[in-house]
């Protein structure tokens, strides 16, 4: 049962992912170039033209795309998490509004509901913000980083979260990594606006955690070319 859950995992989530990661970039012309010019120095490129892309040097210098990622997880995610209370606990909501919690009772947490709460997100909360994840040093900051931290369960909460959290994270970011570098990507629907690049999302299956594209993304296809220069390009990946 585990291993099926394992394929289930890996293609009715990360795949979904995948997609919103790819669609808030690339239709968005800027961002994809400055996306670029993050990716490209740490796109170690060897003599037989060979191209490593390390996941934790992206972790550490490539801090917009980073962002990027979580930013199209906290709008694409809407995952249910499920926790039972395990003794009588009282919880208080940010207008001093008490609950109890009763021993035994199942309590559910919509990520939906939490990833567009404005008083954690601000009011463009419903808006895909490529720096909103870009951690801002400074007390005036502490307080706003710590609500988003606390705010962001795509992969649960607690002591329980997904175990598949980091392979999905190096697919994601390898394969998008590689896209900037070394590909052009672009609309086939040339004439498309950057705000018609984007679907609107289709519900969530109690079984998954992250939307599909309404009609599956049709007529959203893309054109992938190879850069001038990256032709014969070999890619490696160290995670």
């Amino acid at each position: 049962m585990f291993e099926v859950a394992l394929l289930h995992v890996a293609t009715a989530n990360t795949i979904p992912t995948l997609f919103w990661f790819m669609v808030q970039i690339f239709s968005r012309p800027k961002l994809a170039d400055q996306l670029r010019e993050e990716v490209l120095p740490v796109a170690r490129r060897g003599s037989n033209d060979d191209v490593t892309i390390d996941i934790g040097t992206i972790n550490e210098r490539c801090p917009l795309l980073v962002s990027c990622y979580r930013e199209a997880i906290r709008l694409s995610n809407q995952g249910m998490g499920n926790r039972k209370v395990l003794e009588d606990t009282t919880v208080t909501d940010g207008k001093g509004q008490s609950y109890l919690l009763k021993k035994g009772c199942n309590v559910q947490v919509s990520a939906q509901v939490l990833h567009r709460l404005e008083n954690s997100w601000g009011p463009d909360s419903a808006s895909f913000k490529a720096d909103r994840f870009v951690v801002r040093s400074g007390k005036e900051h502490a307080e706003s980083e710590k609500m988003k931290r606390a705010a962001f369960i795509p992969f649960g909460g607690g002591k329980h979260l997904c175990p598949g959290r980091n392979f999905a994270f190096a697919e994601n970011l390898g394969l998008v990594a590689s896209l900037l570098a070394g590909f052009e990507v672009s609309p086939l629907d040339e004439n498309m606006k950057e705000t018609e690049g984007i679907p609107d999302s289709a519900g969530c299956p109690m079984t998954g955690a992250v939307v599909k594209p309404v009609n599956n993304g049709e007529k959203y296809g893309i054109r992938i070319r190879r850069r001038k220069g990256w032709e014969s390009v070999k890619w490696r990946y160290i995670s």
